[in-house]
């Protein structure tokens, strides 16, 4: 087994990004995910696994997959888990989930008005 950690920048909130990927690893690719939640310093997180073969070529896996919020409107998307086999690279995986997230965030919030702090 390995051990295998990567993580990716995305331009969109934490909270969104683990609620969008809650929905659309479960639909688009038949993963199985359980939602964590957490509260405090650490965000909520998605516990994920599949099995070899499930998605594309990968091996087996079981982990999780958080956030950690940066700017206003960005967060680091981190997965973190162990594999079947040795570790493969997940970048293509991470590419994949981030270009999901922000297009789906753009959309729903292209029409937005910057609300002014106080």
């Amino acid at each position: 087994m390995g051990t295998i950690v990567a993580s990716i920048p995305v331009k969109a909130p934490g909270d969104f990004t683990v609620a969008f990927l809650n929905m659309y690893m479960r639909e688009q690719l038949t993963v199985d995910v359980t939602y964590i939640p957490k509260h405090g310093i650490d965000g909520p997180q998605l516990a994920i696994a599949w099995n070899a073969g499930d998605l594309d070529r990968l091996p087996g896996f079981e982990g999780t997959i958080a956030t950690v919020v940066g700017e206003a409107r960005d967060c680091t998307l981190t997965i973190n888990g162990t594999c079947d086999t040795e570790p493969p690279t997940l970048e293509p995986l991470l590419r994949q989930l981030r270009s999901a997230v922000e297009s789906d965030y753009a959309e729903r919030t292209r029409w937005s008005v910057p609300v002014a702090r106080r």
